[in-house]
């Protein structure tokens, strides 16, 4: 199967769309591939691409447990701010999302907290975290 580039997802903000990171597009075509090549789920890997992939990010990646919380790369972490702020959860609300930035011995860090009023609001205030480093 022939690797995709620059795979975008629609948000539920205006027409604007998010570039998903190389490293998430390599992982899903690996699974769609090997997935199909056994016969496992044919009708999920053969659905609209998008939803396709939506499904098996959320279904798959557990993102809170592998990436939230942590450093991880520039791409990666951006990618996840920007799903989670540009898709408006079902409590509604308003996105919120704060970087701060700062350089120490040759990196920039970013660090995020980011979500939504309306999660804020049910869990007591929590935001999820995450940050990047990256050689600069």
């Amino acid at each position: 199967m022939e690797g995709v580039k620059d795979m975008e997802l629609n948000t539920d903000i205006g027409a604007f769309k998010i570039k998903v990171p190389q490293k998430f597009v390599d992982l899903f075509k690996k699974a769609k591939e090997e997935a199909l090549s056994n016969n496992r789920d044919v009708e999920y890997w053969e659905q609209d691409e998008e939803v396709c992939f939506e499904d098996w990010f959320w279904e798959t990646l557990d993102i809170h447990k592998n990436y939230y919380g942590k450093i991880v790369p520039k791409d990666i972490a951006e990618f996840l701010v920007n799903y989670a702020v540009m898709n408006v959860e079902m409590g509604g609300g308003y996105p919120i999302e704060n970087w701060f930035y700062f350089k120490e011995n040759g990196y920039e860090f970013g660090i995020c907290a980011f979500g939504w009023t309306s999660s804020c609001e049910e869990s007591k205030g929590e935001l999820d975290m995450i940050g990047y480093k990256e050689k600069i």
